[in-house]
C-alpha cells in the first residue's frame, strides 16, 4: 500500500507539472505579438526550378 501512495504522489508531481507548463507556455504564446511567432521573417521567395509544359501528352504515346 505505501508502494502504491508513493508511486501516485510521484505520478501526480509529474502529470502537475506538464499541466503547468502547459499553461503557461499556452497563456503566454497568448499574451504575444502573432507577427513573432509566425515565421514569416524567414519565409523566403519560392523560384520556380522547371517550366510548366501546357501541352498534353497523347494517352498512345503513355501506354506504348
Amino acid at each position: 500500500m505505501r508502494l502504491i501512495k508513493k508511486i501516485h504522489k510521484w505520478l501526480s508531481l509529474l502529470i502537475g507539472l506538464q499541466l503547468l507548463i502547459w499553461l503557461f507556455s499556452g497563456f503566454y504564446f497568448n499574451l504575444m505579438d502573432p507577427q513573432k511567432s509566425s515565421g514569416n521573417q524567414y519565409r523566403q521567395k519560392i523560384t520556380s526550378a522547371f517550366t510548366y509544359q501546357k501541352t498534353f501528352i497523347e494517352p498512345q504515346q503513355v501506354l506504348l
